[in-house]
């Protein structure tokens, strides 16, 4: 039986358990399936069906709007979220999505917006998700101070999200408390070692404070916790390079940027680099970004 075939047989004994908009859950299931054209075509038609009940109809355009983002369709996903609120304003997770779409179109201002409306919506004004992606849309825009105080909120709410102790580093690092940072990212490596982005976090922070040695072995393990994590090669060849391996440094650097072209425009500039700017491989590298 073929995918829609199998979300009509499973829509029709659903409905004898708890009917309900059958068009919206066909467009549920075919989400859950991961059938995007199903799913879209029935949310249009589940609109139709709530014409009546707004509440619904806020809903349905919710979930579209979902759809769309993933698609990256961001432009035309804006515009559907922008109908579920008129249509359920008080709805704090409609302000939300609105906020990641606006952050995906690198509308950050207008993002910052979405996110205070949905946390001010928000009951108890403990959403941690939402704080966190405020939080990121604040660090977007160098508002370092006010981005640190919210992964601190984030920190107080849920103490061992690794995602609130990774921002809180991070934001601590750009603000110049080096040694702060890294007694934050070591607690968040205390509660999952094998977090990647906090493994090179660790890195990145030994290797501004000359431990060059010891930064390399985080990088290294991150390449191997995933092979295609850019900045774990990047920086391995940061740290290559001030150890003054040459050539190490250069094959890292050419997986680097094989994995994302955008690093050739941070070579230029790297200080940590400066060991193998003048190496043939590294002029030709650079000029393939042509």
């Amino acid at each position: 039986m073929d995918i829609i075939g199998t979300l009509k047989k499973f829509v029709e004994e659903y409905q004898k358990e708890d009917p309900m908009n059958e068009s919206l859950l066909m467009a549920l299931v075919a989400g859950f399936a991961d059938n995007d054209a199903v799913a879209l075509e029935s949310l249009d038609e589940a609109i139709g069906e709530a014409k009546n009940f707004p509440e619904e109809k806020a809903f349905v355009f919710y979930l579209k709007s979902i759809i769309l983002s993933k698609q990256d369709r961001d432009e035309d996903a804006l515009s559907v979220i922008n109908l579920a609120i008129q249509f359920d304003s008080s709805n704090d997770v409609y302000w939300s999505m609105k906020g990641d779409i606006l952050h995906d179109l690198d509308r950050q201002e207008d993002a910052l917006q979405a996110y205070e409306k949905s946390l001010e919506l928000s009951e108890n004004d403990d959403d941690v998700d939402t704080i966190l992606v405020r939080a990121d849309v604040l660090s977007h825009l160098e508002r370092h101070q006010d981005a640190l105080k919210e992964y601190e909120k984030a920190e107080k709410l849920e103490p061992e999200s690794t995602e609130a102790l990774f921002g809180k580093s991070y934001e601590l690092f750009v603000l110049g408390k080096f040694e702060e940072s890294l007694t934050v990212c070591e607690k968040g490596l205390s509660i999952d070692r094998d977090d990647i982005d906090l493994v090179i976090h660790k890195g990145v922070i030994k290797l501004e404070l000359g431990f060059d040695e010891e930064s390399l072995k985080y990088f290294e393990k991150a390449t191997v916790l995933d092979s295609t994590e850019e900045l774990g090669w990047y920086n391995k060849a940061c740290a290559l390079s001030k150890l003054n391996r040459k050539e190490e440094a250069l094959d890292a650097l050419t997986v680097a940027t094989g994995i994302d072209s955008e690093n050739k425009e941070f070579m230029k500039d790297e200080k940590d680099l400066e060991n193998i700017k003048n190496e043939e491989r590294f002029t030709r590298l650079l000029k393939q970004s042509i």
